[in-house]
C-alpha cells in the first residue's frame, strides 16, 4: 500500500492521471473491497480491473465486496483462524438490520426525510455501551 501511494503520488506531480488514478483505485480497492487480514498488501491481480477506466463503472463491485467477505467468513469460521479479512462493513449492516438489538436505532433517524440516505446511518454507537 505505501508502495501504491507513492506511486500515486509520483503520477499525479507528473501530471500522469492515468496512472495516477490506476494507483488509486488499486489502493482504494484494496483497502476496502479486497482487503486482507494485514491491511498492508494488495494482490496484483486486481491490477487487471483498472486496464479500462471507463469500464470500471459497469463492474459489480457491490457483488465483488460480498464474495470477497464470504471467502472470508468461511476462513474465519475454522478454529485456527484468529481474525476476519475483507470488508466488514456490509457484514455490520447485515447484523443491525436483522438483529435489531445489538445497536440502538439513531436519534435523528427519520426514516421519511433520510430516504436518500444510506441504510448504515440508522444507527448510532456509544463506545462501550452494547444493548445485547
Amino acid at each position: 500500500m505505501e508502495w501504491l501511494y507513492d506511486l500515486f503520488v509520483h503520477h499525479r506531480a507528473a501530471s500522469a492521471w492515468t496512472y495516477a488514478t490506476r494507483a488509486y483505485l488499486l489502493m482504494l480497492v484494496g483497502s476496502t473491497i479486497f482487503a486482507d487480514k494485514t491491511f498492508t498488501l494488495v494482490e496484483a491481480r486486481y491490477l487487471l480491473l483498472f486496464r479500462d477506466l471507463d469500464g470500471c463503472s459497469r463492474y459489480s463491485w457491490g457483488a465483488a465486496a460480498l464474495v470477497t467477505l464470504y471467502r472470508y467468513l468461511g476462513d474465519a469460521s475454522m478454529y485456527s483462524c484468529k481474525q476476519l479479512g475483507g470488508y466488514p462493513t456490509p457484514l455490520q449492516c447485515w447484523i443491525h438490520e436483522y438483529f435489531p438489538t445489538v445497536g440502538k436505532r439513531g436519534e435523528n433517524w427519520k426514516p421519511a426525510e433520510n430516504c436518500g440516505l444510506p441504510r448504515a446511518m440508522r444507527w448510532s454507537y456509544r463506545q462501550g455501551v452494547l444493548k445485547v
